[in-house]
């Protein structure tokens, strides 16, 4: 998978006549239409955090993962799939990515904003990353990593996505065809309070049990970390057709795909 999603780049920078996108991580190919590499049945819950009185028991879901970079580079940009699947009328939401280094460092972060995610579209949505900044909004908390936002290849660094803020409102991450190691994905659930997420069911269901986390054992969400240059090409314009050898990559990468079947898994 990670040789096809190189090749792919690889080509597609080559038609366009730009420079090729160094891809840091990547366990699926965002630029897949169909059909794509990633489950739109099986996900990760996400749900905003809230902070006033008005939400204080409202459960919280989010998930994440660790990863090992595969080359060295500025984390500028990252790819997921996601859907969003409600919300109140008018309120906002901004889902947060955050990538930290095994000291906890925060070495990149990025968001986008809800009117960015329109509600029951599955879609892959592009996120720039930045060392200080969540969804274009100044972020103070967070200590940097000594190296940000450079992932060093070979090096291991945790990645977490969210929703910051959309309390009564929830989406979901989509799954990869990519199968986590042990301990190495996790789902999320607290209350925006802070105490054990709980839910009524005729009685009390604590859906992670007297906990704030459980592993995923055979779930790992779709994501991309590439450098400053993406993986948009641009329309050939006067540059001259790419090399053959360009074109068959490409067509031998996208023979590589193939769609596995899913389950869902809930928070």
């Amino acid at each position: 998978m990670k040789l096809a999603i190189r090749l792919l780049v690889a080509a597609a920078s080559l038609a366009a006549g730009t420079s090729q996108a160094a891809v840091l991580y990547g366990n699926f190919d965002p630029t897949a239409t169909a059909p794509v590499d990633y489950s739109t049945s099986a996900y990760a819950d996400l749900s905003g955090s809230c902070s006033t009185s008005n939400c204080l028991w409202i459960n919280a879901y989010s998930a994440g993962f660790s990863f090992v970079a595969e080359s060295t580079g500025l984390a500028a940009k990252a790819f997921l799939p996601m859907k969003a699947t409600y919300t109140v009328a008018g309120a906002e939401r901004i889902y947060g990515l955050t990538i930290t280094d095994q000291a906890g460092g925060i070495v990149a972060r990025g968001g986008i904003l809800g009117r960015d995610a329109p509600i029951g579209v599955t879609q892959v949505h592009e996120f720039d990353l930045f060392a200080s900044t969540h969804a274009g909004q100044p972020v103070a908390s967070g200590v940097l990593s000594a190296t940000a936002p450079e992932l060093q290849a070979g090096s291991s660094y945790n990645v977490f996505f969210s929703q910051t803020y959309g309390s009564m409102s929830g989406a979901q991450w989509m799954k990869s065809d990519a199968v986590p190691t042990s301990g190495q994905a996790f789902t999320q659930c607290q209350t925006n309070g802070g105490s054990y997420c709980a839910y009524w069911g005729g009685s009390w269901i604590y859906p992670l049990g007297y906990s704030y986390t459980a592993p995923m054992t055979d779930f790992l969400p779709a994501l991309v970390i590439t450098d400053g240059a993406g993986l948009s090409a641009r329309a050939p314009q006067t540059v001259p057709l790419p090399p053959s050898w360009a074109l068959a990559a490409l067509g031998l990468a996208g023979l590589g795909w193939q769609r596995r079947t899913t389950f869902v898994t809930r928070g």
